[in-house]
Formats: C-alpha cells, sequence, structure tokens
C-alpha cells in the first residue's frame, strides 16, 4: 500500500539496542487536515554518532524530529527513548534528554538577552541564577559567541540567533541534539560555524546530534549514517558512502547527489577517475585523483570496491 494512502498499522514492539538512546518503532502519523507527517517509520539515534536525516521538503524530516521529544506522538508504533516509551507515561521531562532546534529560530528566542535565553533552561534545571548565568555564558563561549550574551534576540543575524538557540539547548546537556535545517539561509560564513559546532557538540561533549537537512553536501561532510526520507518512510540508510552513490534511492527521493558524487561520475565518465571508488569529500575525491596510496583501515580514507558492496556494507 503506498503511503499517501496509509491505512491502520499494527503495534510493533520490536527490541531496542543497548546502545539506542532513541528507538522509533513503525510510528504513524497524520495531522488533522489528513496530511500524512510520518508512515511505518522506523529510526534510531545510538549514543555519540551524527545521524542525517535527508529528504525534499514536506518529506517528513520535521515531523519525525518533533517525535524524539514528545512534541507529537504516533497514531500507531510507538518512540522510546532512554528505555522509556513517549506517550507510556509521565514524559514531562524529555526535553531533558532530547533538545531540538527548530528551522526557525527565533520561535525559541523570547527573553530579553541572549544570556537570559541560554539561563531559562537551567533554571527549570534547578540551577541558582548564579549557576545558570556562569554555565549559559561558558556556553556561549564554547560557541565562539559569548559576544552576542547581551544582546537583544530581535537584533541577531540569522546566525547568530542560531547559535544562540543551539547554546539554549547545549547548556543543559541533553543525550541527543536535533538540528531541523540548521543551515537553511545561513552564508557561508555562518554555515562554517555551525558545522564546526555540530562536530564539537559530538566530539566535545559526547552529545548524538540528528541532523535534519537537504544539504546532502553538509551532510557527506558530517554524518556517520544517512537516512533518506521519502513520504513519510525512510527509504535508504547506510554511511555517507553507501548512499550518497545510491543513484536509484536519491531519484526516487527527488534529490540531487552531493557535488562531490557528480564531480567524481563525470570524472570516471572522461577516464579521469578510477570507477569503483567512491568518495563523499572533496578531501577524498583529491586523493583519488592524485593517486595517493591509502591505508583502508584509516578512518575517511577512500577504499575501493565496488557500489553494490558499499550498499550492503560488504566492502567496507
Amino acid at each position: 500500500m503506498s503511503p499517501s494512502h496509509a491505512g491502520p498499522c499494527s503495534h510493533h514492539t520490536g527490541p531496542v539496542g543497548r546502545d539506542e538512546i532513541i528507538h522509533v518503532d513503525c510510528a504513524s502519523h497524520r495531522y488533522p487536515d489528513g496530511s500524512l507527517g510520518i508512515h511505518q517509520m522506523c529510526f534510531s539515534v545510538r549514543r555519540g554518532e551524527i545521524v542525517a536525516l535527508c529528504g525534499s521538503n514536506g518529506s517528513g524530516k520535521s515531523t519525525l524530529i518533533e517525535h524524539l521529544n514528545g512534541l507529537l506522538t504516533p497514531a500507531c508504533g510507538r518512540v522510546v527513548v532512554n528505555g522509556n516509551e513517549v506517550g507510556a507515561g509521565d514524559c514531562t521531562d524529555l526535553w531533558k534528554t532530547v533538545g531540538v532546534v527548530f528551522q526557525r529560530s527565533e520561535d525559541q528566542l523570547f527573553a530579553p538577552t541572549v544570556l537570559d535565553d541560554v539561563m531559562f533552561g537551567l533554571r527549570n534545571l534547578g540551577f541558582s541564577p548564579e549557576e545558570a548565568r556562569e554555565r549559559a555564558q561558558k556556553t556561549l563561549d564554547l560557541l565562539g559567541a559569548g559576544d552576542i550574551a547581551a544582546k537583544m534576540p530581535n537584533y541577531l543575524s540569522g546566525g547568530q540567533r542560531r547559535l544562540a538557540a543551539i547554546a539554549g539547548v547545549l547548556a543543559m546537556r541533553p543525550d541527543v541534539i536535533a538540528l531541523d535545517e540548521p543551515t537553511s539561509d545561513l552564508d557561508p560564513r555562518h554555515t562554517a560555524i555551525i558545522e564546526e559546532v555540530v562536530r564539537s557538540i559530538r566530539e566535545r561533549d559526547g552529545i548524538s546530534v540528528v541532523l535534519a537537512t537537504h544539504d546532502l553536501d553538509l551532510a557527506a561532510r558530517l554524518a556517520d549514517r544517512v537516512c533518506i526520507i521519502h513520504n513519510g518512510s525512510i527509504i535508504a540508510e547506510g554511511t555517507p558512502r553507501e548512499v550518497f552513490h545510491d543513484e536509484e534511492a536519491l531519484r526516487n527521493a527527488g534529490l540531487a547527489p552531493p557535488l562531490v558524487v557528480t564531480l567524481y561520475r563525470d570524472l570516471c565518465r572522461q577516464g579521469l577517475a578510477k570507477p569503483g571508488v567512491f568518495p563523499v569529500t572533496p578531501d577524498e575525491l583529491a586523493a583519488q585523483i592524485s593517486g595517493m596510496s591509502h591505508d583502508p583501515s584509516a578512518p575517511g580514507n577512500v577504499v575501493a570496491g565496488t557500489e553494490a558492496e558499499y550498499r550492503t556494507g560488504t566492502g567496507r
């Protein structure tokens, strides 16, 4: 049955992996106007990983994110966070585990100053005013945004608002931070800042990151795992190398491949690059073209194999 004509679904109770913070098990959600948000969605977030949700506008990325911290609950299926099923009991503190930064960052900024905004969640956690102020300022400093602490949110640039919203969530030190289109409408400078922030969140703080984006180049540079979403369901999942060289999956989702993938295919057709090596970042493409020797066991190196092997994971 087509997802766009979804009928009743059964309630699944599949096992939750030990390293999974979030486990979405065949969840479906339809909005009051009848439009489908997600359909039989199966998804997980593991500890310490960056997972990218890639899809066109309206594919279901934002709807899935709103299920991760209980803003929405599924009509059927289940969402389990740290072993507790969302909607099955008291989940009022779910925001402490899963922090969400929405695409419209200004919707999350309401206090007189940025510092007050970042302090707000900490005060709700029981921090004293002095403790909340100290941690809020330290968090802004870590993001390179300490100079906007005293500014009014209404007078910030788009990139500054995004950093302020991320700081408000990061200060509470959740297990997972979900970012909905974090670089949309940003200039290259602020896009680079946000990209580095996402890396540091995982590397420095050990926080898992869910990145919803239709920017496949960004996902290729950042993600450990990529999920392609179309019509509310995941139609392809794997490493960036596996997914972004899957022409059929990208075409079905209405997505253009990352620039590096497009260039690589063009170079192969011209005989300037070797088929069977599947780069996803500029460094990998440059190394392949130059014929540099790479250690297959080294992280981030280009490894030769067939495309089919990479899709199945046997070529890694």
